[in-house]
C-alpha cells in the first residue's frame, strides 16, 4: 500500500513537470515572437525599410522590400527563419479570419512598414493537443503587441 501512494505522489510530480515545461516552452517561443516583431518593427522604423513576417505551419520567415520584390532574410542573424517545436502549433488571422497556411510561402501576410504600423494580425501559439490553453500576440495598427495566456 505504501509503495502504491508513493508511486501515486512521484507520478503526480512527473505529470505536473511535463505540463509545465509545455508551458514554460510555449511561454518562451510567444514571447521570442513578440520580440522579433517588435525588434523587426523598430528596424523598419530606423532603416525605413519596409519588413513582413510569412507564416508556414512549421514556423515563420521574416521579410524585407528591395526594389520591387519581397526578399527573404535568410541569412540574418535574428530575422532568419523560425523553426516551431513539433509539439506547437500556429494559427494567424488577419481581420479576424484564420489563414489557411501553406508550406512554401514567398511574400508576407503580415506587414512591419516604416511608419511604425502594422498590419492588424492575432497570431494563437498552442501546444498540438492543445489541452492546456494557448498563448495569444495581437498587433494593432500602431504598432503595439500584446500577449496575452489564455485559459492556462
Amino acid at each position: 500500500m505504501v509503495v502504491l501512494i508513493i508511486m501515486g505522489v512521484v507520478l503526480s510530480f512527473v505529470t505536473l513537470s511535463v505540463g509545465n515545461g509545455k508551458q514554460t516552452q510555449l511561454q518562451q517561443e510567444a514571447q521570442r515572437l513578440a520580440s522579433l516583431l517588435t525588434l523587426a518593427s523598430q528596424e523598419a522604423i530606423l532603416q525605413a525599410k519596409e519588413f513582413g513576417v510569412a507564416f508556414t505551419p512549421e514556423g515563420y520567415r521574416f521579410y524585407e522590400w528591395q526594389g520591387q520584390k519581397w526578399q527573404a532574410l535568410n541569412n540574418d542573424d535574428l530575422f532568419h527563419f523560425r523553426t516551431l517545436p513539433p509539439t506547437i502549433q500556429l494559427v494567424f488571422y488577419l481581420e479576424s479570419e484564420p489563414l489557411q497556411l501553406e508550406k512554401k510561402v514567398d511574400q508576407p501576410q503580415l506587414l512591419l512598414l516604416s511608419s511604425g504600423e502594422f498590419t492588424p494580425f492575432e497570431v494563437r501559439l498552442m501546444t498540438k493537443s492543445n489541452t492546456r490553453g494557448y498563448y495569444q500576440l495581437t498587433g494593432n495598427t500602431i504598432g503595439r503587441i500584446n500577449i496575452q495566456p489564455i485559459e492556462f
